[in-house]
């Protein structure tokens, strides 16, 4: 209890300091938040370099913007309120606004400025558009200029009102300003004299109210009251980044003693919201790549007929899509490597893609968000569904509740004793009935005629199902300027059943939530460029926390095994969960997550997770680039200590050599830490294009 109570006060004085961080920052000043980026946009800081602009960055005081002719960039003032900007095919500087410690001052020297501001951000915004000042004041508007001799600046109210002043050659200004109401547009000559307001003409608004959500017009007899109850989320479609071109990788493998030539190439094809990738992999010997039946993948490519033809139909699709995660329809089929359900509790970055592509899985992904709620769907392969699970949710209120989520997940896996059957393999034996690979000798394996191996090296005998059940909430709070946070809670449980002495039951155990409870609370969200998770789980009676991660299909059975044994126990523990990592686009990119638990228990290690992933991008370094995997599982700190690289680790390195414009030489190298500390090593040179 003494560690409990400790890793409890650790975590509440880390989430004191990065609230009292975010106030400080906050205090220096106003930021942007990248919501989307349509188009070609960049950003130039103190040091001089032109950087692209992807969705969630966030653009401080000091930078030069530009867009290029057509894009466009979603600027928020916060991550997920109503408040933001639309600036399109053009140059501005952002800089904080004299007076206010949050507020922004944007020069526009060309292009246009589309806003939507609500009260609360009313203050904390000021535009200058040549000879005009546009102060706000609650409103939705445009501004237009294009800098040079003799240009004017255009205004253009839509809803609400805002005060213009002319302005003269030296910034000093000229007059008195005005208000400019909603239908009216305003005019300032480059002497900074405001020409005579005149109405917003129809192609004024085809330029500008297409971008700002217009706020409608209240219907007869409507009350300001009743438009409070109406549901405000945004349920628009974010761009679409798949793209169309063409990939592949050219390469030898050695496969049963045997040098294969491989060739493959991975088309995509998108149109709006739909996309497509495809998988044609060729393993030949060499000088057979025109003999298709002497292909070592050949089964893959016989489509002969009933099951096989949908299976070999099926393998030709790394992905088919529409949408993507978070849009109000999200359909996805083929290989996916980032299940996540709800927090991510029961399930985080699960995929079917951990033997790729030796072994093939066909997954399917269904999200639909609604007005007032929605769901999520998966399944880890389509063709043997045996891993499957969804949430739902609900998103009822308002005003500052607008984003609140309240969810219930279930997850299940049917058969725990063995792997998936998986529908893709570089090959599949035939089988003649008679225990033989049609060659006369015994199948490898168990000797059950399928061509596969043992399912449980230890001889377990019967047959395992597991499954669980949470409920959780999610909150987004206010923007503290450099700091957006949500908080979140989960409860969850977890049950099996085991038939046959399944795991050394001695008895059939029945279907029940007899695997453990765990809870979890923490932070979530983005300070400075970082993204933070912060957490702090409580897991008793054998609870598994993130059962179905991206090692799942490694140590499955045994992961079930430890489950039901472990909930014979009473075991209670506590843990502290970090997560962090940047993207700086066209430079590199680093992730860091650990999982620390503590407690009486040996089992309490078992939990432990810790993970680091870095990348250099392509230009940095002149024809390199270059990716790093670490991660590992079920350890102490001792064994951190002793040894880095010690059992149940997986490293893997990739370097890549530019040897021609959209063509590579990639060299991989990986290495897998087995249970008894023993290691496998594989290596493997390819060539990779795309265009």
């Amino acid at each position: 209890m003494a560690r409990g109570r400790r890793s409890l006060f650790v975590f509440s004085g880390i989430l004191f300091c990065i609230i009292f961080a975010g106030l400080l920052f906050a205090a220096e000043g106003g930021t942007l938040i990248v919501r989307s980026v349509i188009g070609s946009a960049q950003y130039r800081d103190g040091s001089g370099l032109w950087r692209d602009i992807s969705a969630g960055m966030i653009l401080s005081p000091g930078m030069r913007v530009r867009t290029s002719a057509g894009a466009s960039l979603d600027l928020g003032f916060d991550e997920r309120g109503k408040s933001h900007l639309i600036f399109t095919s053009g140059t501005m500087d952002i800089a904080p606004m004299e007076g206010s410690k949050t507020g922004l001052d944007i020069t526009l020297y060309t292009g246009r400025i589309a806003v939507s501001v609500e009260a609360a951000h009313a203050r904390n915004l000021s535009i200058h558009a040549g000879s005009a000042q546009v102060r706000v004041k609650g409103t939705e508007f445009g501004v237009e200029y294009n800098e040079g001799t003799g240009a004017e600046s255009g205004v253009y109210v839509f809803n609400g009102s805002v005060s213009v002043q002319g302005l003269d050659a030296s910034g000093k200004p000229v007059g008195e300003p005005v208000i400019v109401k909603a239908g009216e547009r305003a005019v300032v000559n480059p002497n900074g004299n405001l020409q005579p307001l005149v109405p917003v003409q129809s192609q004024d608004e085809d330029r500008f109210a297409l971008q700002v959500a217009k706020a409608p017009e209240p219907k007869p007899g409507s009350s300001p009251a009743s438009k409070t109850n109406e549901k405000k989320r945004s349920r628009e479609y974010a761009p679409m980044t798949i793209g169309s071109g063409m990939a592949g990788s050219a390469g030898s493998e050695i496969i049963d003693g045997t040098a294969y030539s491989v060739l493959i190439l991975s088309p995509r094809l998108q149109f709006g919201h739909f996309a497509l990738g495809l998988y044609l992999p060729v393993y030949t010997e060499p000088n057979e790549l025109l003999k298709p039946k002497k292909w070592y993948n050949y089964d893959e490519w016989n489509f002969d007929g009933g099951s096989d033809f949908i299976r070999d139909f099926l393998l030709k699709f790394m992905f088919i899509q529409w949408g993507q995660k978070h849009d109000p329809l999200y359909i996805k089929l083929g290989s996916i490597d980032d299940f996540v359900i709800g927090n991510g509790f029961l399930m985080n970055n699960f995929n079917n893609t951990l033997e790729f592509p030796a072994n093939r899985r066909i997954g399917f992904q269904f999200d639909a968000r609604f007005t007032l709620g929605g769901f999520e769907l998966m399944m880890a392969d389509v063709y043997e569904a045996k891993i499957f699970g969804g949430r739902l949710y609900l998103s009822p209120f308002t005003g500052f509740f607008n984003d609140f989520e309240l969810g219930v997940s279930f997850v299940t896996d049917l058969d725990t004793t063995k792997p998936l059957s998986p529908i893709g393999k570089t090959k599949k034996p035939r089988d003649d009935g008679d225990g033989t690979d049609g060659d006369g000798d015994p199948d490898p394996g168990d000797g059950d005629s399928s061509g596969g191996s043992d399912p449980d090296p230890a001889g377990d005998t019967g047959h395992g199902s597991v499954f669980a059940v949470g409920v959780d909430i999610v909150q987004p709070l206010p923007s503290l300027g450099l700091l957006t946070w949500s908080v979140f809670a989960d409860y969850a449980m977890q049950g099996y059943k085991a038939t046959g002495g399944y795991a050394d039951t001695t008895n059939d155990v029945p279907l029940g939530l007899n695997g453990g409870r765990g809870f979890s609370a923490g932070l979530r969200g983005r300070i400075l460029f970082f993204d933070y998770v912060l957490a702090y789980r409580n897991l008793q009676g054998g609870f598994i926390a993130e059962y179905f991660d991206s090692f799942y299909f490694a140590d499955r059975n045994e992961r079930a095994k430890r489950l039901i044994k472990g909930s014979n126990n009473d075991d209670s523990y506590n843990g502290l969960v970090f997560r962090t990592g940047f993207d700086i686009k066209g430079v590199a990119y680093i992730n860091l997550n650990f999982d620390k638990y503590y407690g009486d228990s040996a089992t309490a290690d078992n939990d432990n997770k810790l993970g680091l992933y870095a990348g250099l991008e392509r230009g940095v370094i002149p024809k390199f680039h270059a990716a790093f995997m670490y991660e590992r599982f079920q350890f102490t700190a001792r064994d951190l200590i002793d040894s880095v690289f010690g059992e149940r680790t997986v490293v893997t390195v990739k370097l890549y050599y530019e040897i021609s414009k959209g063509a590579d030489i990639v060299a991989t190298y990986r290495r897998f830490y087995a249970q008894d500390g023993k290691y496998e090593n594989s290596y493997s040179i390819d060539t990779q294009f795309g265009f």
